[in-house]
């Protein structure tokens, strides 16, 4: 997620009973400059709550104390001490929008320079971004809700998921990875296992008949 705002709380859980929060791979930038303002409040204590490689950028708040566990606040070091995973990849950084103007209209792309790019975690069910390109585009997730880069391969990706014991790749079909042009078995058939074929394949046809 990207989350731009000026509001007292970016992400809040107010009761102490929830379970199971994962927050992960989000841009967390604040606008305001109020003494009250939190990029991340938690009521109760932080059993249940793991958080990592996330980028939080608050301009106006100097002081950097901009977590709340229970009545407590403080800062990035601070917060980390209070996670059951202490957070060592979040950063404090400007992530260099393209444009995060209240005035013009926003663009909340990320620019080639941003720390931000290839400094996510890998989520697998997250296989693309806001605009629909594939994650990731570089060596690791970028932060945010916006991956660096664009798909210019004219041929389709996907993820093969089989169903069946075995898939076979037909010999006449152009079968190419990574990219078209490159292909490590142009010339022979394919057998994958039950679950996730372990890259993106961009492809020109497929016999999914199972033999």
């Amino acid at each position: 997620n990207t989350i731009f705002t000026g509001s007292e709380y970016a992400i809040s859980m107010q009761t102490s009973d929830h379970e199971d929060v994962e927050i992960f791979n989000n841009i967390i930038y604040g606008t305001t400059n109020t003494s009250s303002a939190r990029a991340i409040n938690v009521a109760g204590g932080m059993e249940n709550v793991t958080s990592n490689n996330n980028l939080f950028y608050y301009p106006n708040r100097s002081d950097g104390r901009i977590f709340q566990v229970g009545g407590a606040i403080g800062d990035l070091a601070w917060w980390r001490g209070q996670t059951s995973n202490p957070d060592p990849q979040s950063l404090l950084a400007n992530p260099l929008f393209v444009s995060s103007s209240p005035i013009n209209p926003s663009d909340f792309k990320l620019q080639s320079t941003s720390p931000a790019i290839d400094k996510g975690t890998s989520l697998p069910l997250v296989f693309d971004d806001f605009d629909g390109t594939r994650r990731p585009q570089g060596t690791g997730w970028d932060i945010g809700a916006f991956e660096y880069g664009s798909e210019t391969q004219s041929n389709l990706i996907a993820d093969i998921i089989v169903d069946e014991p075995e898939w076979y790749h037909d010999p006449s079909v152009n079968l190419c990875n990574p990219v078209p042009g490159n292909c490590p078995f142009p010339d022979y058939g394919m057998s994958v296992t039950k679950g996730y074929a372990p890259f993106p394949v961009f492809f020109q046809g497929w016999n999914s008949t199972p033999r």
